[in-house]
Protein backbone atom coordinates (compact mmCIF):
# COMPACT_ATOMS: atom_id res chain seq x y z
CA UNK A 1 0.00 0.00 0.00
CA UNK A 2 1.45 3.69 -1.11
CA UNK A 3 2.42 5.50 2.07
CA UNK A 4 0.18 8.10 0.62
CA UNK A 5 -2.80 5.66 1.11
CA UNK A 6 -1.92 4.37 4.51
CA UNK A 7 -1.57 8.17 6.13
CA UNK A 8 -5.21 8.65 4.46
CA UNK A 9 -5.93 5.58 6.29
CA UNK A 10 -5.03 6.29 9.89
CA UNK A 11 -5.99 9.64 9.82
CA UNK A 12 -9.48 8.36 9.13
CA UNK A 13 -9.05 5.82 12.15
CA UNK A 14 -8.23 8.99 14.36
CA UNK A 15 -10.67 10.96 13.10
CA UNK A 16 -12.90 8.38 14.02
CA UNK A 17 -11.20 7.33 17.37
CA UNK A 18 -11.36 11.31 18.35
CA UNK A 19 -15.67 11.39 17.33
CA UNK A 20 -16.29 8.56 19.32
CA UNK A 21 -14.49 9.85 22.61
CA UNK A 22 -15.68 13.31 22.01
CA UNK A 23 -19.64 11.75 21.91
CA UNK A 24 -19.28 11.29 25.51
CA UNK A 25 -17.26 13.74 26.92
CA UNK A 26 -19.61 16.81 28.36
CA UNK A 27 -18.32 20.18 28.72
CA UNK A 28 -16.93 21.01 32.27
CA UNK A 29 -19.58 24.11 32.52
CA UNK A 30 -22.55 22.17 32.12
CA UNK A 31 -21.28 19.87 34.76
CA UNK A 32 -20.84 22.30 36.91
CA UNK A 33 -23.61 24.05 36.24
CA UNK A 34 -25.94 20.75 36.65
CA UNK A 35 -24.18 19.95 40.47
CA UNK A 36 -24.92 23.53 41.44
CA UNK A 37 -28.75 23.41 40.34
CA UNK A 38 -28.70 20.17 42.27
CA UNK A 39 -27.63 21.83 44.95
CA UNK A 40 -29.27 24.95 45.38
CA UNK A 41 -32.76 22.72 44.73
CA UNK A 42 -31.63 20.65 47.86
CA UNK A 43 -31.12 23.95 49.56
CA UNK A 44 -34.18 25.44 49.04
CA UNK A 45 -35.89 22.06 49.88
CA UNK A 46 -34.21 21.83 53.30
CA UNK A 47 -34.85 25.29 54.51
CA UNK A 48 -38.87 25.09 52.82
CA UNK A 49 -39.25 22.12 55.10
CA UNK A 50 -37.42 23.73 58.00
CA UNK A 51 -39.45 27.11 58.06
CA UNK A 52 -42.39 24.83 57.61
CA UNK A 53 -41.48 23.05 60.87
CA UNK A 54 -41.18 26.94 62.12
CA UNK A 55 -44.53 27.76 61.28
CA UNK A 56 -46.61 24.36 62.53
CA UNK A 57 -44.64 24.96 66.15
CA UNK A 58 -46.07 28.74 65.74
CA UNK A 59 -49.86 27.85 64.61
CA UNK A 60 -49.66 24.92 67.57
CA UNK A 61 -48.61 27.72 70.13
CA UNK A 62 -51.19 30.00 68.69
CA UNK A 63 -54.34 27.63 68.74
CA UNK A 64 -53.16 26.87 72.07
CA UNK A 65 -52.26 23.11 71.74
CA UNK A 66 -48.91 23.36 73.22
CA UNK A 67 -47.61 25.71 75.78
CA UNK A 68 -44.70 28.39 75.67
CA UNK A 69 -42.17 26.20 78.19
CA UNK A 70 -40.39 29.39 78.49
CA UNK A 71 -41.07 33.34 79.27
CA UNK A 72 -41.48 35.17 75.82
CA UNK A 73 -43.39 37.99 73.86
CA UNK A 74 -46.03 37.39 71.53
CA UNK A 75 -46.05 39.55 68.87
CA UNK A 76 -48.29 41.19 65.73
CA UNK A 77 -47.25 42.79 62.68
CA UNK A 78 -49.15 44.38 60.71
CA UNK A 79 -47.88 45.82 56.93
CA UNK A 80 -49.04 48.73 55.85
CA UNK A 81 -49.43 47.61 52.20
CA UNK A 82 -48.58 44.06 50.42
CA UNK A 83 -46.57 43.23 47.42
CA UNK A 84 -48.76 42.39 44.49
CA UNK A 85 -48.06 38.85 43.54
CA UNK A 86 -47.72 35.74 45.28
CA UNK A 87 -43.81 35.50 44.65
CA UNK A 88 -43.05 39.35 45.73
CA UNK A 89 -44.82 38.15 49.20
CA UNK A 90 -42.46 35.08 49.49
CA UNK A 91 -39.65 37.20 48.74
CA UNK A 92 -40.73 39.80 51.20
CA UNK A 93 -41.67 37.13 54.01
CA UNK A 94 -38.09 35.44 53.63
CA UNK A 95 -36.66 39.15 54.17
CA UNK A 96 -38.96 39.36 57.55
CA UNK A 97 -37.35 36.41 58.71
CA UNK A 98 -34.39 36.94 58.51
CA UNK A 99 -34.57 39.94 60.28
CA UNK A 100 -36.59 38.82 63.09
CA UNK A 101 -33.68 36.03 63.57
CA UNK A 102 -30.96 38.17 63.44
CA UNK A 103 -33.48 40.42 65.91
CA UNK A 104 -33.43 37.89 68.63
CA UNK A 105 -30.64 36.25 67.93
CA UNK A 106 -32.54 32.85 67.61
CA UNK A 107 -35.53 31.03 65.40
CA UNK A 108 -38.36 33.28 65.62
CA UNK A 109 -41.42 31.72 65.48
CA UNK A 110 -43.77 33.49 62.56
CA UNK A 111 -46.80 32.50 60.95
CA UNK A 112 -46.98 35.74 58.47
CA UNK A 113 -48.93 36.71 55.40
CA UNK A 114 -48.81 39.58 52.98
CA UNK A 115 -50.49 41.88 55.32
CA UNK A 116 -48.99 40.85 58.72
CA UNK A 117 -49.42 38.22 61.45
CA UNK A 118 -48.28 36.73 64.64
CA UNK A 119 -44.42 35.84 65.43
CA UNK A 120 -43.08 34.40 69.26
CA UNK A 121 -40.31 34.97 70.16
CA UNK A 122 -39.74 32.25 73.22
CA UNK A 123 -36.97 33.24 75.86
CA UNK A 124 -37.33 37.22 75.63
CA UNK A 125 -39.34 39.68 77.24
CA UNK A 126 -38.78 43.19 75.19
CA UNK A 127 -38.85 43.67 71.91
CA UNK A 128 -35.11 44.12 70.14
CA UNK A 129 -33.77 47.85 69.67
CA UNK A 130 -34.79 49.34 65.93
CA UNK A 131 -37.04 46.52 65.05
CA UNK A 132 -39.93 48.22 63.72
CA UNK A 133 -36.68 50.51 61.15
CA UNK A 134 -35.15 46.72 60.30
CA UNK A 135 -39.20 45.69 59.23
CA UNK A 136 -39.06 48.95 57.65
CA UNK A 137 -36.07 48.36 55.45
CA UNK A 138 -36.31 44.98 54.99
CA UNK A 139 -39.69 45.11 53.38
CA UNK A 140 -40.01 48.75 51.87
CA UNK A 141 -42.91 49.46 53.64
CA UNK A 142 -42.68 53.11 56.22
CA UNK A 143 -45.59 52.06 57.88
CA UNK A 144 -45.35 48.76 59.60
CA UNK A 145 -47.30 48.67 62.88
CA UNK A 146 -46.24 47.01 65.65
CA UNK A 147 -48.01 45.40 69.30
CA UNK A 148 -45.94 42.77 72.05
CA UNK A 149 -47.35 41.04 74.84
CA UNK A 150 -45.20 39.23 77.69
CA UNK A 151 -46.27 35.66 78.55
CA UNK A 152 -44.51 34.30 81.55
CA UNK A 153 -43.31 30.86 81.82
CA UNK A 154 -45.87 27.96 82.91
CA UNK A 155 -48.79 29.59 81.73
CA UNK A 156 -51.93 27.51 80.57
CA UNK A 157 -52.57 26.95 76.96
CA UNK A 158 -55.25 29.16 77.18
CA UNK A 159 -52.87 32.18 77.71
CA UNK A 160 -50.61 32.47 74.70
CA UNK A 161 -53.80 33.01 71.73
CA UNK A 162 -55.16 35.14 74.37
CA UNK A 163 -52.44 37.20 73.98
CA UNK A 164 -52.32 36.63 70.87
CA UNK A 165 -55.56 38.46 70.49
CA UNK A 166 -54.53 41.53 72.59
CA UNK A 167 -51.86 42.43 70.41
CA UNK A 168 -53.61 42.04 67.36
CA UNK A 169 -56.33 44.22 68.79
CA UNK A 170 -54.20 46.72 70.08
CA UNK A 171 -52.56 47.27 66.68
CA UNK A 172 -56.16 47.37 65.33
CA UNK A 173 -57.31 49.76 67.60
CA UNK A 174 -54.41 52.17 66.71
CA UNK A 175 -54.76 51.74 63.05
CA UNK A 176 -58.65 52.64 63.30
CA UNK A 177 -58.03 55.23 65.84
CA UNK A 178 -55.77 56.97 63.27
CA UNK A 179 -52.50 56.65 65.12
CA UNK A 180 -49.51 56.88 63.48
CA UNK A 181 -47.56 53.34 62.49
CA UNK A 182 -45.50 52.96 65.39
CA UNK A 183 -44.81 49.91 68.02
CA UNK A 184 -47.93 50.22 70.19
CA UNK A 185 -48.61 49.72 73.51
CA UNK A 186 -52.37 48.47 75.31
CA UNK A 187 -51.86 52.01 77.58
CA UNK A 188 -51.30 53.97 74.38
CA UNK A 189 -55.17 52.92 72.92
CA UNK A 190 -56.29 51.82 76.60
CA UNK A 191 -59.28 54.14 76.37
CA UNK A 192 -60.20 53.04 73.10
CA UNK A 193 -59.47 49.32 73.89
CA UNK A 194 -62.51 49.34 76.83
CA UNK A 195 -65.31 51.18 74.72
CA UNK A 196 -64.18 48.43 72.08
CA UNK A 197 -65.28 45.44 74.52
CA UNK A 198 -68.77 44.18 74.89
CA UNK A 199 -70.04 46.17 77.75
CA UNK A 200 -73.98 47.04 78.81
CA UNK A 201 -71.53 50.36 79.96
CA UNK A 202 -70.30 50.80 76.82
CA UNK A 203 -72.94 52.92 75.34
CA UNK A 204 -73.40 54.34 78.49
CA UNK A 205 -69.87 55.58 78.63
CA UNK A 206 -69.30 56.81 75.05
CA UNK A 207 -71.85 58.79 75.47
CA UNK A 208 -70.55 60.01 78.38
CA UNK A 209 -67.32 60.85 76.77
CA UNK A 210 -68.95 62.15 73.35
CA UNK A 211 -68.48 65.72 74.18
CA UNK A 212 -64.76 65.12 73.85
CA UNK A 213 -65.14 65.23 70.28
CA UNK A 214 -63.09 68.36 68.43
CA UNK A 215 -61.82 68.70 72.10
CA UNK A 216 -58.49 66.79 71.80
CA UNK A 217 -57.15 69.17 75.15
CA UNK A 218 -59.51 67.40 77.13
CA UNK A 219 -58.76 63.88 75.16
CA UNK A 220 -55.13 64.05 76.32
CA UNK A 221 -56.32 65.02 80.02
CA UNK A 222 -58.39 62.01 80.29
CA UNK A 223 -55.69 59.88 79.31
CA UNK A 224 -52.93 61.08 81.10
CA UNK A 225 -55.35 60.69 84.49
CA UNK A 226 -56.14 56.62 83.37
CA UNK A 227 -52.12 56.28 82.99
CA UNK A 228 -51.52 58.16 86.13
CA UNK A 229 -54.16 56.81 88.05
CA UNK A 230 -54.25 60.14 89.74
CA UNK A 231 -56.99 62.52 90.90
CA UNK A 232 -58.50 65.10 88.56
CA UNK A 233 -55.75 67.68 90.07
CA UNK A 234 -53.11 65.81 89.27
CA UNK A 235 -54.35 65.44 85.62
CA UNK A 236 -55.07 68.67 84.96
CA UNK A 237 -53.68 71.33 82.38
CA UNK A 238 -50.01 71.77 82.52
CA UNK A 239 -49.80 68.00 84.12
CA UNK A 240 -47.30 65.62 82.18
CA UNK A 241 -48.58 64.30 78.84
CA UNK A 242 -51.09 67.32 78.48
CA UNK A 243 -50.90 69.79 75.56
CA UNK A 244 -51.36 72.77 77.21
CA UNK A 245 -49.58 75.05 79.52
CA UNK A 246 -50.19 76.17 83.02
CA UNK A 247 -49.76 79.64 84.44
CA UNK A 248 -46.57 81.07 83.43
Amino acid sequence: MPSSARRAARSRKYSSASEAVGSFAVPEDRIVGAVTESYLDEQSALAAERQEQRRSRARALLEGRTPMEVPGLVMYVGFGNGPATTVATRRRLRRVQGVLDRAFATDALALLDAHGGHVLAPGHVQLPDQLRELLCEATGDPDPRLAAVVITAATTTRDLPAAARLAEEVVRIAATCGREPAVHRLDDVLLEYHLARPSAAGPRIAALLAPLDGRPELERTLRTHLAQRQDRRGAGPGAPGDGSQGPG
